[in-house]
């Protein structure tokens, strides 16, 4: 839609439809700032490297008002939700957006190069097994960030590179 709709549609929109069209798909953009997320700790060991040379202190204070006003946010809108059981805050639901980071990239990649993918709904009964290559993605960012922990570790302990072991790990759990 943001690549052959809107273009076509754009000068139909009022000014509001103008701003608000691109965002609605501002969404799908997650799986790459996930991928980001993945690699940064991952290349950060891997190459005793320090990517921000920024103090953390100064980091807390921009990052806090952003993070609180999310919040915020968040769960003003839910004001406007239907069933009481949606609103709250889905731990799982964030999960599992983290963990579909390479739909959300690969369906990208497939919009910006025009490739066509047809439309196969979703199975509506019980599977007991999930597809080994579903779970690739995310085993090889999981084994990758293990094996940059080890690696990065035995060449530079310092306190960064355990915070960044610590992001390592935590993405590999996920």
């Amino acid at each position: 839609l943001l690549f052959k709709v809107y273009p076509r549609i754009f000068s139909s929109l009022t000014w509001s439809q103008r701003f608000h069209f691109p965002l609605k798909s501002i969404h799908y953009l997650f799986g790459l700032v996930h991928l980001v997320g993945f690699c940064i700790p991952i290349f950060s060991l891997f190459l005793s490297d320090t990517p921000w040379l920024g103090d953390f202190l100064d980091f807390l204070l921009l990052a806090t008002p952003v993070l609180a006003s999310t919040f915020v946010i968040r769960f003003y809108v839910q004001q406007w939700l239907i069933a009481d059981d949606e609103r709250g805050f889905h731990l799982v639901g964030g999960i599992l957006e983290i963990v579909t980071w390479w739909v959300y990239t690969v369906g990208f990649l497939y919009a910006l190069i025009n490739r066509k993918v047809p439309y196969l709904p979703t199975p509506k009964e019980e599977e007991d097994v999930t597809p080994i290559s579903l779970l690739l993605p995310n085993l090889g960012v999981g084994v990758l960030s293990i094996v940059a922990v080890g690696y990065g570790l035995t060449r530079d302990l310092t306190p960064y590179s355990i915070v960044m072991a610590v992001f390592a790990l935590f993405n590999a759990f996920l």
